[in-house]
């Protein structure tokens, strides 16, 4: 899931296996609902979240304010950027604290995440699918940043 989706997703889109939710992108809301299944790892972070009593109006995660109402699309897209910069602003913090030196952001999980399924399941369209990608060009392109052991292991055939 997109940042924006994951700060937008409510407790009355999840339930428990499978979370619905509408796809939000950086200049429009795409209507379609979308579903995907909850890997036990990230169930675990939403049953830390969990209240006693839940708000199915509620924001699942702690990311935008539960007692703002956004008046508009625009305003709401607005706080996500905020958000979304904010998040980053840690990630890069924890990295510097960590001595990991590499630019590494929310969205540069999604790429990380394409890069894990290109080596183990091998398949670009299930990838393309897990992502959301509304074409497999846009799955391709994230792919081939990556693709320099397919390009290596080619050439030591060759060569080798």
């Amino acid at each position: 899931m997109r940042f924006s989706d994951l700060a937008c997703l409510q407790w009355k889109n999840v339930n428990w296996q499978r979370p619905s939710y509408v796809m939000r992108k950086t200049k429009n809301t795409v209507s379609q609902n979308h579903s995907i299944q909850i890997p036990a790892q990230a169930l675990e972070i939403v049953q830390h979240y969990k209240p006693v009593k839940i708000d199915l109006e509620a924001y699942v995660l702690p990311i935008l304010n539960q007692n703002r109402t956004y008046t508009t699309e625009a305003e709401l897209l607005i706080e996500i950027s905020r958000k979304n910069a904010l998040i980053n602003k840690y990630l890069k913090k924890i990295c510097s604290l960590a001595g990991i030196n590499k630019e590494v952001s929310f969205h540069s999980a999604r790429h990380t995440f394409a890069d894990l399924g290109r080596r183990k399941i091998k398949d670009v369209y299930a990838i393309s699918k897990l992502l959301r990608h509304s074409k497999i060009n846009i799955t391709e392109k994230y792919l081939s940043e990556f693709d320099t052991e397919t390009t290596d292991k080619a050439l030591e055939s060759i060569f080798g």
